[in-house]
């Protein structure tokens, strides 16, 4: 569940990018769709339009996230979009900025693995 971002160097270059705003209302109303057993990420597209996206996604209705967990040393080898969000932040560096946010919601980490 995330935005479609265009890479530039692709056929589909050309396709508007939505607002981080029309994600978010797509997002509330899949969660008013099936508030109890749908399972809605918030993807590091979704973060890569927004630095804040993924604190307004988990409050909008998202209840998963998505890390970056290819290895570090792999990264620069593929690039799904520019500037894609996390893209040098070790994996543990993520776990612990998605647990902090969590608890700062209110929230506690349910399914953790490495």
């Amino acid at each position: 569940f995330g935005p479609f971002l265009a890479h530039p160097q692709t056929p589909l270059a050309k396709f508007p990018t939505p607002s981080p705003e029309d994600v978010m209302k797509v997002l509330a109303v899949a969660r008013l769709i099936d508030p109890l057993k749908a399972k809605i990420l918030v993807t590091t597209a979704l973060e890569t339009l927004s630095s804040v996206s993924r604190k307004e996604a988990l409050s909008a209705g998202a209840n998963s996230v998505m890390l970056n967990v290819t290895p570090l040393q792999y990264r620069p080898f593929y690039s799904l979009y520019p500037n894609r969000a996390h893209e040098s932040e070790s994996i543990e560096d993520q776990i612990q900025e998605t647990i902090s946010l969590l608890k700062s919601l209110g929230r506690s980490p349910t399914d953790l693995s490495i």
